[in-house]
């Protein structure tokens, strides 16, 4: 039997067994790499052929020549050996029948490759016999077999390295003191990790396959892992952005623990930065996940990178007041109060001239690792009140006058105009009552310092999670 005919019978009997042993799958990939090597001369031949004329020269000898190149051709060919070949004018006639459908094809194909067959037509059928195709079934598993067993030792070693390379892939992603060193945090560690234990392993495979001679099966398989991969970025795009930002905020981390931010609209207090969301606590004490891909994108407001934060109010005195008066004693008032800062100095200026009033714009700062922001600006407004209360300075309210007029005896018109009179409209009146005086009991006995229970959700949120926490102290700060 031709090395042709043994690796068409053992490619078969290799995709028969399959199911009954597994690493008859890598058997198969040997053979199917074989046989296509016995076919590269004729798959590399060019696809567009020029079609050569029919000769005049036809005769009986020429047939008698043609059919007994194909007869001979068949006759080395196991499954083509029961067909009958007839010529007539160089028209090539085959019939019989054979086991599959491509055993027919590979008889046309034969056919039409010999010199001087203008063409070749087909009687050829499948053979449907129960018993002819058991037979031939047995065979070919039993064959199949047979190779299996003696290349079994080949597997064993291939099963081995494979088996190797995923252990060891994995004992060099666990050798965290090595990839801290070489990344700045632990999540980018784990991914150094994880791409060793990827790389391995892939050694690992392309070896076993040159073992088994089966490299063709690799690059099939890198192909096809191409096209599912870029099937699956496009179904699963969300989560790979989300990913490829957590990458870039734990590279150079814009905020630390504890900052406050501001993030698409939303404000809170850092909790941690995981591989899918940042966390941040919200004023209110209640958690706040946003995506990391809408935070990478987004412009980001950090309240706390700058220890020294301004507050501003305004305050309204009445028009017959003297601003700078105004102004004196808004300053003396927050040169008293604990937390306002006097470098930066406070500022009071005229924001607004009304007609019954001036609004004054107070700024101040305050150092918000020492004192908390809201309760020194609040503590800065009832200083001011009271020094404005003290000093006689009326901050007016609204006041309104309404005006009814009888519309009895009037005409039409003067009907009209005092129906308009009936308005609302500020009076610039001083109120006659002396402003009543209260003790002030000063800021130093209230408590200013910055809150602390936020700070305690943050640390309660950190030590509760499962997720490791990709801010760190050691990467560069944005």
């Amino acid at each position: 039997m031709s090395r042709d005919n043994k690796n068409l019978v053992t490619r078969r009997s290799i995709l028969a067994t399959c199911g009954i042993w597994l690493l008859l799958v890598l058997s198969a990939a040997v053979h199917a790499q074989q046989d296509f090597g016995l076919s590269n001369d004729s798959e590399s031949a060019p696809t567009e052929t020029v079609a050569e004329p029919i000769k005049l020269d036809s005769s009986a000898s020429v047939d008698q020549s043609i059919q007994t190149r194909i007869e001979g051709i068949f006759s080395q060919l196991d499954d083509l050996q029961s067909i009958q070949v007839q010529v007539s004018n160089s028209v090539v006639t085959l019939s019989g029948q054979l086991s599959s459908q491509g055993d027919i094809e590979e008889a046309l194909a034969l056919a039409s490759k010999v010199e001087g067959v203008a063409q070749v037509d087909s009687a050829l059928e499948v053979n449907r016999s129960v018993t002819e195709r058991l037979d031939k079934s047995i065979d070919d598993i039993t064959e199949g077999s047979r190779f299996f067993v003696s290349s079994a030792p080949l597997y064993a070693i291939a099963a081995f390295i494979l088996i190797a390379s995923w252990f060891f892939g994995r004992w060099l992603s666990q050798r965290k003191h090595l990839l801290n060193k070489l990344a700045p945090n632990a999540f980018i560690a784990d991914l150094f990790g994880n791409l060793l234990w990827l790389m391995a392993v892939f050694g690992g495979l392309a070896w076993a396959l040159s073992l088994l001679d089966a490299t063709e099966l690799l690059m099939t398989m890198l192909s096809a892992a191409g096209i599912v991969g870029l099937a699956v970025g496009f179904a699963v795009r969300d989560t790979v952005e989300n990913y490829i930002a957590s990458v870039l905020l734990s590279l150079r981390n814009p905020f630390k623990v504890k900052d406050y931010i501001a993030v698409d609209g939303h404000e809170g207090s850092v909790a941690r930065l995981t591989s899918r969301a940042t966390i941040l606590i919200t004023a209110d004490g209640n958690q706040l996940r946003i995506p990391n891909a809408i935070v990478y994108k987004s412009i980001i407001v950090n309240y706390t990178r700058n220890p020294l934060r301004r507050f501003e109010f305004s305050v309204g005195i009445d028009s017959a007041d003297d601003i700078a008066f105004a102004q004196h004693e808004a300053t003396q008032a927050l040169a008293q109060v604990v937390g306002v800062l006097n470098d930066p100095a406070p500022v009071v200026i005229v924001s607004e001239l009304g007609d019954s009033n001036t609004t004054l714009l107070i700024r101040g700062w305050v150092d918000q690792r020492s004192y908390d922001l809201f309760k020194v600006r609040s503590e800065a407004i009832r200083s001011i009140k009271h020094r404005y209360d003290e000093a006689g300075i009326v901050m007016p309210e609204p006041i309104y006058r309404l005006v009814i007029q009888s519309a009895e005896g009037l005409n039409e018109a003067q009907s009209s105009e005092s129906l308009a009179n009936i308005s609302e409209s500020p009076m610039k009146e001083r109120v006659g009552s002396t402003p009543r005086k209260t003790p002030d009991p000063g800021s130093a006995a209230l408590d200013l310092s910055p809150e602390t229970t936020i700070n305690a959700t943050i640390q309660s949120e950190i030590e509760d999670s499962d997720e490791k926490n990709l801010l760190s102290e050691k990467v560069p700060q944005e």
